[in-house]
C-alpha cells in the first residue's frame, strides 16, 4: 500500500502506480486498486475487507494524466509482476444492458445497477 504519492497536474503524469492497495483473495489472486487520491485510503495493510466497504477515493496519481482508478486482478502480490486474471463482476450495466454476471470488454460503459 503506498498513500503518500501527490496529485498530478490534470494532462501531466508521473511515472508508477501512484497511490494504491493490493489486496490478498487467497488461492493466488491479488487485485490492485491504482492512482488512488493522496491520503485517502481507509484501510490498514494487514486489514480484513469486506464487500462494499470504502476503501479510497480514485485520484490523478503516478501514471495517471486524469482522475481515474486502474484495477487489476493478477497471481502474484508484487506491483505489476504477475500475470492478468479474468474478472468477473455481478450486477452492472454495460452500453445500457444490465448483467447480472460477467465480464467486461474493451471499450464498455460501465456502471453500478
Amino acid at each position: 500500500m503506498v498513500n503518500t504519492i501527490d496529485e498530478n497536474r490534470p494532462g501531466e503524469w508521473t511515472s508508477g502506480a501512484g497511490n494504491y492497495i493490493i489486496i490478498d483473495h487467497g488461492s493466488s489472486e491479488y487485485s490492485i486498486l491504482a492512482h488512488l487520491k493522496r491520503g485517502s485510503i481507509a484501510v490498514t495493510p494487514g486489514e480484513k475487507v469486506q464487500i462494499g466497504q470504502f476503501l479510497g477515493l480514485s485520484g490523478n496519481s503516478g501514471h495517471a494524466a486524469m482522475p481515474h482508478l486502474h484495477y487489476h486482478l493478477q497471481n502474484s502480490p508484487r506491483l505489476f509482476a504477475g500475470d492478468g486474471l479474468p474478472i468477473r463482476f455481478r450486477t452492472y450495466v454495460a452500453n445500457g444492458i444490465e448483467i447480472e454476471q460477467g465480464e467486461l470488454s474493451w471499450n464498455q460503459y460501465v456502471m453500478n445497477k
